[in-house]
């Protein structure tokens, strides 16, 4: 049995994304939580979005419409210890695995985690990224606006590993506490959480 080009040519694609996700997982897992503030003081953190934290908000002004169609900016996230960034897709199977995870998430931490997340095809599919979104009854302190928004470029930058799912979790200053969390971490979140809150 013979397989067209294109179906070898989409299994060697797989399995080169797949060595890939397992090389960075390998060597984050080598890294620990010292390869991550190493690799964290190189990530440059001047930028026009970054702002000096004078006021009780997160670190990236913006201002957007979110899912619901509330008017929301940085003042939107009021002053938290952690701030949880989110990238995601409609269209992404490991993404929709989680939303009920991520819901529960925001609901336990809400107190000293500001949520936000950036929607990949937001503009071509708000309405159904909204019923998703309230499908999984997620709360709506957890910010849902478009990835694409110009005001969030250095953000966006910070979770663009080239896959969906990936979180970056900053600190109250915008500083990177955690390298990209790639892929779907479920119910994990809540022990990176815990592990940073202490």
């Amino acid at each position: 049995m013979s397989h067209s080009p294109q179906t070898k040519l989409r299994n060697v694609v797989t399995i080169l994304i797949s060595l890939t996700l397992l090389g960075v997982i390998s060597l984050r897992g080598m890294l620990g939580r010292f390869g991550n503030t190493l690799l964290s003081e190189q990530m440059p953190t001047s930028s026009v979005a970054l702002q000096e934290k004078t006021t009780s908000s997160f670190p990236y002004a913006f201002s957007a419409k979110d899912l619901y169609g509330n008017t929301v900016n940085e003042l939107s996230l009021a002053e938290k210890e952690l701030y949880f960034v989110h990238y995601w897709a409609t269209w992404c199977g490991p993404c929709l695995s989680e939303m009920s995870d991520l819901a529960k998430l925001a609901t336990d931490y809400d107190e000293r985690v500001g949520f936000i997340a950036l929607v990949d095809d937001y503009k071509n599919n708000a309405k159904g990224a909204l019923r998703i979104v309230e499908g999984a009854k997620m709360p709506h302190s957890f910010i849902m606006v478009d990835a694409t928004l110009p005001e969030l470029r250095e953000l966006l930058k910070l979770v663009s590993s080239g896959y969906v799912p990936t979180t970056v979790i900053l600190g109250s200053k915008g500083e990177l506490l955690e390298q990209p969390l790639i892929g779907a971490f479920g119910e994990r979140y809540a022990a990176i959480l815990d592990s940073l809150l202490k």
